[in-house]
């Protein structure tokens, strides 16, 4: 009998913890690819190789990264012979205690950079998303292995995994990167934020227990979330209309996406530093700031116990009236009983932190190492990279990755840069097999675009010059030149 109760409690579980987001890693490969001026976007102090640059609007630069650390496709469905299997034991085995999957995408609009003495300016804008939605491994085991196992409150279910964070916002940024001697180089971009649309989770604590005696379930739970959006969350029953939808207003507008009432602020920081000729090490944070979230602003909390006795469907199954649903929905939100709040809020955006380390074997190879975290409110993703470039002078750059990343040890990353006079064209990857092999993957993205360069040979000539004079004038062998 309590296997049947499953189904209903779980519709209200997930519009509670999952409305915020339905209803509305960059590339670890590029950052070495610093011939590349959106290598810059992970480190501002990665200068481009050319004295200008102008990113083509909407194509200089087009990315989206999907990633989970529990599961591909492949673990819950597989062919066998003729046939597709569904295998859901091995889908739930392969689950982690608690689950991350994040989707983020971005879009440039515009992006410009040039060169002043020691000095490279850029000025860039964009349209970012990011998602990101974490659930206990122990939510699945109610569909195979039921609540019976959690018998009496010190035995319950604990759920309290479930969390959420997603925004989407408009970023403009103005950039500069400055030489001090030959070793060392600092950047510094500033950025303006302003937000589409926010939702995430404050709390969760939810734990759920089954009555040994009645099989009534009982709840113990301390949740909240917020959110900014153009359309409307009701957990608060009308008593006016029986029939009102939990999702209300979605009647969204071009205005929704243009809007500046929810702006923000924030930097990225970067620095490389030259050890010695062959060897350098750099760090950079990306989109340390917050945006001020004032329009369309809701949230929702609640604290305390509830118990649910269950819910006669037989007015449903004999006469197909779903009124009884509607007064199923109220009880059950009556129970938790929501308190709103819509005043306005503040929220860091994803920062991600970079740490690597490169080594130029040759004047045209090079070998690196980058780790990456990045943050979303209380979800974390890493990853550590190892990666390898060479190149055809200034024509072709080829750089090879492989990835640690959303506990998978499989991705294999590719980058092409490639000039021809003055377009170059650029396709960046950390998973090639994801997008051979979607179906086996946990993480799979993809960068790509089109920028117009000018005065590339000038600064390789320059460079070349400063490094022969700094030998004559030294007379040391070059590998010691810092």
């Amino acid at each position: 009998m309590t296997r049947h109760k499953i189904l209903p409690i779980f519709l209200i579980l997930f519009l509670i913890f999952e409305n915020g987001l339905l209803k509305a890693q960059q590339n670890n490969t590029l950052y070495f690819m610093s011939k590349i001026p959106q290598s810059s976007f992970m480190n501002p102090a990665n200068n481009p190789s050319c004295n200008f640059y102008l990113g083509l609007p909407l194509i200089s630069s087009i990315y989206f990264n999907y990633g989970n650390n529990g599961f591909a496709y492949n673990d819950l469905i597989y062919p066998d012979g003729d046939k597709l299997v569904m295998d859901i034991d091995n889908f739930f085995s392969g689950l982690q205690d608690v689950n991350n999957v994040s989707f983020d995408t971005e879009f440039n609009l515009f992006a410009l950079g040039f060169k002043i003495k020691n000095t490279y300016v850029s000025l860039n804008t964009a349209i970012k998303a990011d998602f990101a939605f974490g659930f206990p491994k122990g939510f699945f085991g109610l569909f195979l292995e039921g609540n019976g196992k959690h018998l009496g409150p010190d035995n319950p279910l604990d759920l309290s995994g479930f969390a959420f964070n997603a925004i989407v916002y408009d970023k403009v940024s103005l950039g500069l990167s400055r030489d001090f001697g030959d070793a060392l180089t600092v950047g510094i971009r500033g950025n303006f934020y302003y937000g589409v649309m926010n939702a995430y989770t404050e709390k969760s604590d939810f734990k759920w227990y089954t009555d040994a005696s009645t099989y009534d379930w009982k709840f113990n739970y301390d949740m909240a979330f917020r959110m900014a959006a153009p359309i409307t969350v009701n957990l608060i029953p009308d008593s006016t209309n029986a029939n009102s939808e939990i999702i209300g207003n979605t009647d969204i507008k071009p205005e929704d996406f243009t809007n500046t009432d929810n702006s923000g602020y924030g930097v990225d920081l970067g620095i490389k530093y030259k050890i010695n000729r062959q060897l350098s090490v750099s760090a950079s944070v990306i989109d340390l700031g917050k945006i001020n979230w004032t329009r369309g602003v809701q949230g929702y909390s609640t604290k305390g116990e509830f118990e649910f006795t269950g819910i006669d469907v037989s007015n449903l199954v004999i006469n197909r009236d779903t009124s009884d649903l509607f007064a199923f929905k109220d009880s059950i939100l009556e129970g938790f009983n929501f308190a709103s709040n819509n005043e306005s809020y503040s929220t860091g955006l994803p920062t991600t932190v970079y740490l690597g380390a490169s080594y130029f074997i040759s004047s045209n190879w090079g070998i690196g190492v980058l780790y990456r975290s990045k943050f979303y409110n209380n979800l974390r993703f890493n990853s550590l990279t190892l990666s390898a470039s060479t190149g055809l002078g200034n024509l072709l750059t080829l750089t090879g990755s492989y990835s640690i990343a959303y506990n998978s040890y499989s991705n294999f990353g590719l980058g092409l840069n490639l000039k021809l006079a003055m377009l170059q064209l650029y396709v960046v990857n950390d998973n090639v097999f994801g997008v051979i092999f979607p179906q086996s993957t946990r993480n799979v993205n993809m960068r790509f675009g089109l920028n117009i360069t000018m005065g590339c040979h000038q600064k390789q000539k320059a460079a070349a010059k400063k490094e022969k004079d700094l030998i004559r004038q030294q007379e040391i062998d070059p590998s010691l030149i810092y």
